[in-house]
């Protein structure tokens, strides 16, 4: 018999809860080599906001200008870096977003579209199979997540 020669490949993105059943799992012919974990950034939804305003006073004083004008579904943000800005919802899509941002500067106000970030943790894993199969074909990798071969080190 030929000897074999072993395969590694770096497996990822997954979350942290799939990284660690898949490491659970691991067959006795496959061996984890390093584990790598990375934050990323990714929108998550876009607020319609009233840019930030001087003062708690003045953003009471919109509240209300606001409400004359039939905008009643606001929030007065109270600290962070949108202390005092006021959010006219909060949309999933931009596009969504962006015709409400229409209508609230047609009505007479100056209205942002801001994207909305969440971080979130990946992690990517190089295997090694010693017995020299694919790791893709040797593991069941979740949806999206890709086996790419690496040089073993």
């Amino acid at each position: 018999p030929r000897p074999t020669t072993a395969m590694c490949a770096q497996v990822g993105p997954l979350t942290p809860d799939q990284a660690d059943q898949l490491v659970s799992t691991l067959p006795v012919y496959i061996t984890l080599l390093s584990d790598i974990a990375e934050e990323i950034r990714l929108v998550d939804a876009y607020y319609v906001m009233i840019p930030p305003l001087g003062s708690r006073g003045e953003g009471l004083r919109m509240l209300e200008a606001l409400e004359q004008a039939g905008i009643t579904d606001t929030w007065l943000f109270p600290r962070g870096q949108y202390r005092n800005a006021i959010s006219l919802g909060l949309f999933s899509r931009q596009p969504s977003a962006v015709r409400w941002q229409r209508e609230v500067i047609e009505r007479g106000f100056d209205a942002q579209v801001v994207a909305r970030i969440a971080t979130s943790e990946r992690r990517r894993l190089l295997l090694k199979n010693v017995d020299g199969g694919d790791i893709a074909l040797s593991l069941p990798l979740p949806e999206g997540v890709a086996a790419e071969r690496q040089p073993c080190p």
